[in-house]
């Protein structure tokens, strides 16, 4: 309905690993306000950004814009009008970790006569973790695993291919030299 409100929340990570839950809350507009937006708009929906209930963005910062859907419930875009369905917050951490720019893209919204559905499809932001276990493939790739789920290749081991493997010279505990045998 015209003046509704609703909410979604996601957690994003600073540069220190400090978790943040931003709320973003959407306000249905139904008309696009004095004719403003692309051409078709139908409904418009402002949104605004909060950390704590501090806001920390909207659709009035540089760069953002109101969302605007047709009649067939798609977002539209329009470049030249500044209508887009990516748009960026930027929080200033109270941890002291550096400036962030965060996208938001609402490119898969839409609105139709149904009850909301909003919520958060992904996001690439990890918590610090802790290295507990790695692998090692058979192309000597050395994989580590960590505690906050992430897993990330840490090196490689030089693999080497003998014709006869049985010709290698033993030297002690599990090493062998190449010989002209091998």
């Amino acid at each position: 309905e015209p003046g509704e409100t609703w909410t979604t929340s996601v957690r994003i990570y600073d540069s220190l690993g400090q978790g943040h839950v931003i709320d973003v809350v959407f306000r249905n507009r139904q008309s696009p306000p004095d004719g403003t937006g692309p051409a078709g708009a139908v409904a418009s929906y402002e949104w605004a950004a909060y950390e704590n209930g501090v806001l920390v963005s909207d659709f009035t910062s540089t760069g953002n814009s109101r969302l605007y859907f047709g009649s067939d419930g798609r977002l539209l875009t329009d470049a030249g009008a500044g209508v887009s369905a990516s748009q960026t917050l930027r929080l200033t951490p109270s941890s002291g970790a550096s400036q962030m720019t965060v996208s938001l893209n609402f490119g898969n919204l839409t609105s139709l006569a149904t009850g909301t559905q909003v919520q958060v499809t992904n996001q690439n932001g990890f918590p610090p973790g802790s290295l507990s276990g790695f692998s090692i493939d058979a192309l000597g790739t050395v994989t580590g695993i960590f505690t906050n789920g992430l897993t990330r290749t840490l090196g490689q081991l030089a693999l080497a291919l003998f014709p006869n493997p049985a010709g290698m010279e033993r030297i002690g505990g599990n090493l062998q030299r190449d010989t002209d045998n091998s």
